[in-house]
């Protein structure tokens, strides 16, 4: 049997008088299962990153999990992300999903310095991402060569001490398909 979770977006709106921690309380209090918040960094709206925001929300509860919806993976280096999701999950107390998809804004992208990327090109550079990013947390020492992301000799402690869930944000056959294959959700 399948357990069903229920979650409920937090905005990264830093306008004035906005509090995400004080929203994911309450959907604690409600009984949510976990919050998540979209990654979009660029814009004229004042708005949060991401991850900065969930650690915020996690120091500000105790109960609820935290979920990036999605972290697009052009915006940062996949061994990178693993130690901030590690570092999010442990500082937790194992209450990090880590949301990621191939990115949809090209033109977020580009202003972030990011490459021009074709649709295979992002499915590509996710699939690769998730494979650096759970070797890093399962590995000593890991390499991998790939065409879109590598690293070589990766030390990265401490570990999780827990499998951090993967969730991806996708649509399409190929796409899917990598979310089947190498994701939890």
């Amino acid at each position: 049997m399948t357990e069903l979770s229920l979650g409920v977006g937090v905005p990264t709106s830093a306008a004035p008088g906005d509090d995400p921690a004080v929203i994911a309380q309450e959907a604690e209090r409600l009984g949510y299962d976990f919050v998540s918040a979209a990654d979009h960094p660029c814009g004229t709206e004042p708005s949060y990153e991401t991850t900065t925001m969930l650690t915020w929300i996690a120091a500000h509860t105790s109960r609820i999990k935290v979920a990036s919806r999605v972290l697009a993976v052009p915006f940062r280096s996949p061994a990178m992300v693993a130690k901030l999701a590690a570092s999010l999950d442990l500082l937790s107390g194992g209450r990090f999903i880590l949301g990621l998809g191939g990115g949809y804004s090209d033109q977020e992208i580009a202003a972030l310095g990011g490459p021009v990327l074709s649709p295979a090109e992002k499915i590509g550079g996710l699939a690769e991402a998730i494979q650096v990013i759970r070797g890093a947390w399962t590995h000593s020492g890991y390499t991998q060569h790939g065409r879109h992301h590598s690293v070589r000799d990766l030390e990265m402690e401490p570990k999780p001490t827990r499998p951090i869930p993967v969730w991806l944000g996708t649509f399409g056959p190929r796409a899917l398909a990598v979310t089947g294959r190498l994701a939890d959700g």
